[in-house]
């Protein structure tokens, strides 16, 4: 799921197991008006879709996932920004932006197969895959 609707679905139910994010922004605005479905101008339209302002509101787990030679302080804001035990936050060493696609991927599909309860991962499982 990509960032703009990951915040959405995963605020409005907790139904799913999980929800995976890898490598969101925490301020859409940034992506800039030729990619944006809404105008960053509008402060209400970038509110509603700001994943950082709807930390709290998350009523499914959601695993977030960014190299650290990515866009690593999208992640540090959420985490700092975050009280909500649903959120676990992951910064991959030796990895950056897309390269936490490849290694990362396969892992979230054992985790899911496995079936075993409620998802989790561990810094050094995932740091295992670089």
């Amino acid at each position: 799921m990509g960032t703009l609707n990951v915040s959405r679905k995963a605020a409005a139910t907790n139904r799913f197991r999980a929800v995976f994010s890898f490598a969101p922004v925490d301020d859409v605005s940034g992506y800039g008006a030729d990619v944006l479905p809404f105008s960053p101008w509008n402060e209400k339209e970038v509110s509603l879709r700001n994943p950082i302002q709807w930390l709290h509101a998350m009523k499914s787990p959601v695993y977030v996932f960014e190299g650290s030679s990515g866009n690593i302080s999208c992640l540090r804001n959420m985490r700092r920004a975050s009280a909500n035990p649903q959120l676990h936050f992951h910064e991959v060493r030796r990895a950056d932006h897309f390269s936490i696609l490849a290694p990362v991927t396969p892992l979230t599909a054992e985790k899911i197969q496995q079936d075993t309860g409620p998802i989790q991962f561990t810094d050094q499982e995932i740091g295992a895959r670089f």
